[in-house]
């Protein structure tokens, strides 16, 4: 038994010393401002696979950013969670080790809890209400809290709507959610969200949750329809989804501050352009692909159903009181003036 635990051991070792050196091969070791000749490397690490609206996105980005900086910037991209998981790649980001990634609010905010404000249930009335807050000045707030921990945030992406698929259905009221264990990201606010709906919320990477919906370790999860359709969760079983539009949370193109930094003031330019003229485009392609997504999985045999809105959103009474208590005033502060924050058209 003893020679057993000692090979089971040393196999174990080797497995993690062999993951280490295929990490780092593909990520790389050089700090910020890492060059490939007389060119800068840009790595850009996210979980979503190439053909996600976001990921096409990015693709958008390479070509233009290449285009901008006359070449000097070597744009690599890693998708489908290559080169680590959202948290993972936060991390790395701040340490510099990759300079971008593309990743929810939701684990970012695991790193700067003022971040929160935009992962509250129904903080957001529509999407126009959502660009204005991360576009304009109460976004430039959030991004000085993102460069303390050195982080910059060089546009925000629309990733729709949260809502909750199961695999038995239909939920159209809160109630209906006792019990079921149900996926979410790695997020306090996300968490407690569920929890607050009913259900028992279980916390785990995109990368498991084809399996735990095919071997039953949880009930269903909660995500949009493109992401849904790229991930082909409908083959799981899991085909009720119920628009609960609880959160609607976006993503963030995030660079390593010391790596933007290291630029000189041309490439730097190059960067924000490009990142702007990304937002944009992303946006553009989510409208289209987002619709189309609903198509399809409805081909697929996804059933979609409306639920009792006036229902979930009573569910959260008190909620925001609870989060402005462990996360300070400014907290409050910044969910009231999204709250109250006027996007109409002049």
């Amino acid at each position: 038994m003893r020679e057993l635990h000692a090979s089971l051991s040393k196999r174990l070792q080797l497995t993690l010393v062999v993951g280490l050196v295929g990490l780092i091969a593909a990520v790389g070791c050089g700090r910020p401002g890492e060059s490939d000749g007389d060119k800068v490397v840009l790595k850009v690490g996210q979980v979503l696979p190439a053909d996600h609206p976001t990921s096409r996105a990015m693709s958008f980005f390479k070509g233009r950013l290449e285009e901008l900086s006359v070449g000097r910037i070597d744009v690599r991209l890693f998708l489908s969670g290559q080169i680590g998981s959202a948290n993972e790649l936060i991390m790395e980001c701040r340490l510099g080790n990759v300079e971008a990634a593309v990743v929810s609010t939701a684990p970012l905010a695991q790193h700067v809890e003022i971040l929160n404000v935009l992962v509250m249930p129904f903080v957001f009335r529509d999407n126009a209400h959502q660009y204005a807050v991360v576009d304009g000045p109460i976004g430039r707030k959030l991004d000085r809290h993102l460069a303390e921990r050195g982080i910059i945030a060089a546009a925000y992406f629309d990733s729709g709507s949260r809502n909750i698929m199961t695999k038995t259905g239909p939920i159209e009221a809160p109630d209906q959610l006792e019990g079921l264990k149900i996926r979410v990201m790695s997020s306090n606010v996300l968490r407690a969200a569920i929890d607050q709906l009913g259900g028992s919320a279980q916390p785990m990477s995109q990368a498991e949750v084809y399996s735990a919906l095919q071997t039953g370790v949880i009930d269903g999860w909660e995500n949009n329809p493109a992401t849904c359709l790229v991930f082909s969760m409908y083959e799981t079983g899991c085909t009720h989804f119920a628009w609960t539009r609880h959160v609607a949370i976006p993503d963030a193109l995030i660079l390593s501050r010391d790596w933007y930094d290291s630029l000189d003031e041309d490439l730097k330019r190059a960067v924000d352009q490009a990142a702007d003229e990304t937002r944009q485009k992303q946006r553009e392609l989510w409208r289209e692909y987002e619709g189309q997504a609903i198509e399809q999985l409805k081909k697929a045999g996804m059933v979609f159903n409306e639920v009792d809105h006036e229902a979930f959103a009573e569910k959260f009474e008190g909620f925001y009181d609870r989060y402005t208590a462990q996360y300070g005033p400014e907290f409050g502060s910044l969910v009231e003036q999204i709250r109250d924050l006027d996007n109409s058209p002049r």
